[in-house]
């Protein structure tokens, strides 16, 4: 046999049990997760193939990808301030720990949001997009956790890994349909999981969650169909305080419905970083965050999905520096606390500093 015939077959073996490893990965490695059968589910949303969809018809992108930021990732150090108190609160306490992630203490309850307390946003614990901020409060420094709420299956909100560090001191899970089979396939109890529908509730212990409508995608695997399972924000109605986390979502009537339907909250965790053109109809832009903001009635606002990882080709900075700027024209107030920072409801106003200018 020739020598080069060897080596095109040395390729191909290579080849094909590369694919062979990727295939098995993406299937059966825990960290990925299964999704639901097709024709499990129901739900109004929901389509023949078993993939869910958004109200109405998307709007068209703005365009094609914008062009990458110089400064997409910070140079100099991001101020994060380690939690060091986290014992319960009658009180409405939150700290927001990055990105997405959220830490709420109210009515004596301890509520987690989209824990992603790692280095990386990967399946695997070792490599991936690298956070560039520290962590403020490291998963096994969690206290024991009554409700947590995964907001939808992308890895950037749902980390196998922080969930299989703190799942023995969670009680309750929250999540939209189908989220709940791929908890089930990582060794989350099913006992522990409340999967809901849009609009769908769930009492416990003097609060009602209410799962809201956002407009999104889903997916983990890009192996198996499109958005198996669903998306979505949460509305927590206590005695006498609200607070609604909207999710990922593009800028649509969702919020609006939410303030038709549950009220205005006191305090909203708004969806405001990782943008492109190329996803315009799935992600908002700093203008329509305050717009949304204001759609809602939210006494108070704070912007997260930004500050902790890089996702998106703009300036890490942008997300902030726009959303503050559409606020003030809007008359919406913004809180801005720096990550880990502990705010208490009661001494909300105060927690307005732009911390991110001289950062660059």
């Amino acid at each position: 046999m020739k020598k080069s015939v060897k080596i095109l077959l040395g390729i191909l073996i290579f080849l094909i049990v590369l694919i062979s490893i990727i295939v098995l990965f993406m299937y059966f490695y825990p960290g990925v997760g299964k999704i639901p059968d097709a024709g499990v589910l129901s739900a109004e949303n929901l389509d023949e193939k078993g993939s869910f969809q958004n109200e109405g018809v998307l709007p068209p992108n703005r365009g094609s990808s914008m062009p990458t930021s110089p400064r997409n990732k910070p140079k100099g150090e991001i101020p994060v301030i380690k939690v060091s108190d986290t014992s319960r609160s009658k009180d409405l306490k939150f700290n927001w720990l990055g990105h997405s992630s959220i830490f709420l203490r109210y009515e004596e309850k301890n509520i987690l949001i989209d824990p992603v307390l790692g280095e990386y946003v990967s399946p695997v614990s070792f490599a991936g997009l690298k956070r560039f901020c520290g962590i403020p409060l490291p998963a096994d420094q969690l206290p024991d956790i009554d409700v947590l709420f995964i907001s939808h299956d992308h890895y950037d909100h749902l980390d196998y890994h922080t969930l299989r560090k703190i799942d023995p001191r969670v009680s309750q899970y929250i999540v939209p349909l189908g989220v709940d089979t791929v908890l089930i396939s990582m060794g989350i109890p099913a006992e522990k999981i409340k999967a809901l529908p849009w609009w769908g509730t769930f009492e416990k212990d003097g609060l009602t969650y209410t799962l809201t409508p956002g407009r999104h995608f889903s997916g983990r695997n890009p192996l198996r169909r499109s958005n198996p399972t669903l998306w979505g924000g949460i509305y927590i109605k206590g005695p006498d305080k609200s607070i609604y986390y909207t999710g990922d979502s593009g800028y649509c009537n969702a919020f609006s419905e939410v303030y038709g339907k549950l009220g205005a909250p006191d305090l909203m965790f708004v969806e405001n970083g990782q943008y492109n053109y190329a996803w315009s109809n799935v992600h908002m832009f700093p203008e329509e965050t305050a717009r949304a903001v204001a759609d809602a009635h939210a006494k108070r606002a704070v912007p997260v999905h930004w500050g902790a990882f890089v996702l998106a080709p703009h300036a890490w900075d942008d997300p902030i520096r726009g959303v503050t700027a559409a606020s003030e024209s809007l008359g919406v107030k913004l809180i801005t606390p720096r990550i880990g920072e502990t705010v208490d409801y009661s001494d909300i106003d105060n927690f307005t500093g732009h911390w991110w200018e001289g950062i660059d």
